[in-house]
C-alpha cells in the first residue's frame, strides 16, 4: 500500500478512513470538495477545492491531499498533480499558517504533486504573499491570486462549489465521501480475503494428497497438522 511517514504525524495511506482516524466527528465535504481531473488545458491536474475556516483539520490536511491524489493515480497511468482551489475569504492570519505548514508538509514528501494553487478572496489585511516567500517549498508552486468575482477566468464554473458561483452542491460532496468510504470498506474486505486465501493456498501445498486432492478432508487436514 502507498504510504509515507510526515514529520509528527502517522504514516500517510491512500484510504480516506485513515487519514479521518484520528478525527471521527470531522465532516470533509463541508471543507473539502474533490472536483475531478481538469479540462483539456489541466487535464493531469486533479482539482480539489479548499475552504479555509477554523473547522479544517489542517493536521490530517496533507493525508488527505495524499488520499485525493491516490485515489486518481491508482485508477490510471498518468502522473495526475493537483490544482488547489482555495477558498480564503474566511481566513485569518493564524489559519493561513497553519495552511501553509499542512501544505508544506504534503509537498516536501511529495515534490512536484501540487501543480499550482489559485488563492480566492484573500483578506487585504493578510500576506499571503510573505508566507509563501518564507517557505522554500511552497515558494516553487504557482501561486494566483484572484477575487471571488473573477474566479472564472483562471477555471471553468464546472469545477467550483456554489460557494464560488460554481454547479457543485455540498450535498454531492458529502455523497462522494460517503460512497468513498463504502468503497474502501469493501477493498479492505476484498483485500483481506485474497489474503486469506492465499495463505490457505500456501498450507495446502504443505499437505500430500496421495489418493487424488478430491479425496482431501477437513479431518485428514487436521490429523496431517498433529503430525
Amino acid at each position: 500500500m502507498e504510504s509515507f511517514k510526515c514529520e509528527h504525524m502517522r504514516s500517510f495511506s491512500k484510504y480516506f478512513s485513515d487519514a479521518l482516524a484520528s478525527t471521527p466527528n470531522v465532516e470533509p465535504h463541508k471543507f473539502l470538495q474533490i472536483h475531478g481531473t481538469g479540462n483539456k488545458e489541466h487535464e493531469s491536474s486533479i482539482i480539489v477545492e479548499l475552504k479555509l475556516s477554523s473547522y479544517v483539520p489542517f493536521d490530517v490536511l496533507p493525508a488527505l491531499l495524499f488520499s485525493v491524489r491516490s485515489l486518481y493515480s491508482s485508477c490510471a497511468d498518468s502522473r495526475y498533480l493537483l490544482f488547489l482551489i482555495i477558498d480564503s475569504r474566511d481566513g485569518t492570519l493564524d489559519i493561513f499558517h497553519a495552511c501553509a505548514r499542512a501544505l508544506h508538509n504534503f509537498a516536501s514528501r511529495l515534490q512536484g504533486a501540487i501543480e499550482r494553487i489559485l488563492w480566492v478572496g484573500v483578506p487585504c489585511t493578510i500576506s499571503v504573499d510573505s508566507i509563501i516567500a518564507n517557505d522554500l517549498t511552497l515558494s516553487r508552486i504557482q501561486s494566483i491570486f484572484c477575487d471571488a468575482r473573477n474566479v472564472t477566468e483562471h477555471i471553468d464554473v464546472g469545477c467550483l462549489s456554489v460557494n464560488l458561483g460554481g454547479i457543485i452542491e455540498p450535498e454531492i460532496a458529502e455523497q462522494f465521501f460517503r460512497m468513498r468510504l463504502c468503497l474502501e470498506n469493501l477493498l479492505r474486505r476484498t483485500h483481506f480475503m485474497a489474503k486469506l486465501y492465499m495463505a490457505m493456498h500456501e498450507d495446502l501445498k504443505r499437505f500430500d494428497a496421495p489418493n487424488g486432492i478430491a479425496n482431501l478432508t477437513v479431518q485428514s487436514i487436521h490429523e496431517r497438522m498433529d503430525e
